[in-house]
């Protein structure tokens, strides 16, 4: 489950507003910060101090981040944003019933 366990979080997700991605409240979100962030993965990133799960995709047009939560938003280059990318999802867990 861990292949950079200094560089490894987890997050226990306390809603169900992520489900078109699979994860549902309670489920526990394996997090790597060393990893591959490459397009299309499942990552957690911060926007404007709040916390998101998101794909993200660099196009030519700009920066392209979807999630259930934002829907999808393109950033462009000239635009100043606060956004940072805290690590990729590795694995989600879910709970037994």
């Amino acid at each position: 489950l861990i292949q950079h366990p200094a560089a490894t979080f987890f997050v226990e997700i306390d809603s169900d507003g992520y489900k078109d991605f699979g994860i549902l409240k309670g489920d526990l979100l394996v997090i790597d910060r060393a990893g591959d962030t490459s397009a299309n993965r499942l990552v957690l990133i911060s926007h404007y101090d709040d916390l998101i799960i998101a794909t993200i995709h660099f196009g030519i047009d700009g920066i392209h981040i979807n999630s259930p939560r934002t829907g999808h938003k393109v950033i462009k280059d000239d635009q100043t944003v606060d956004i940072s990318v805290w690590g990729y999802i590795t694995h989600i867990i879910h709970k037994t019933q």
